[in-house]
């Protein structure tokens, strides 16, 4: 999982998941994240394919969720004086707010958002409508 290996027991790891997957019911996406994070660190040798998996599964939808929540947090501000503002523009307004994350990523979450239909944008050639 990373360089920087840890040697952890496969019933820790579990344990450890499933506190991660109880904080994501409850909500607490961040706090999961941080729990998440830390156990990329795991020496994952002696973990089965199945359980790689379900922990990256995890980690990569957490990860969209807090990356969603502080994108959506903010732009609604952005949103309420711009109608429309290209990805380059909303890249350069979150890197302002320390949302550090490359173009498509931006776009991807912002896109996530919209099929969920948290947000009530649209985007159309690399440009969001905020007003429609």
């Amino acid at each position: 999982m990373n360089s920087k290996k840890e040697k952890v027991h496969t019933n820790n790891f579990k344990e450890e998941l499933s506190i991660a997957e109880k904080l994501i019911q409850e909500e607490k996406f961040e706090q999961a994240l941080s729990l998440l994070e830390k156990m990329k660190n795991y020496d994952d040798d002696e973990f089965n394919d199945a359980l790689a998996h379900n922990f990256f599964m995890l980690y990569s939808n957490t990860q969209s969720i807090v990356r969603g929540k502080n994108i959506c947090r903010d732009l609604l501000p952005f949103s309420k004086i711009k109608e429309k503002a290209s990805y380059k523009e909303i890249f350069e307004y979150l890197k302002d707010k320390n949302i550090n994350l490359d173009i498509d990523t931006i776009k991807r979450e912002i896109e996530l958002l919209i099929l969920k239909g948290l947000i009530f944008w649209k985007s159309k050639n690399n440009t969001i409508f905020f007003k429609i």
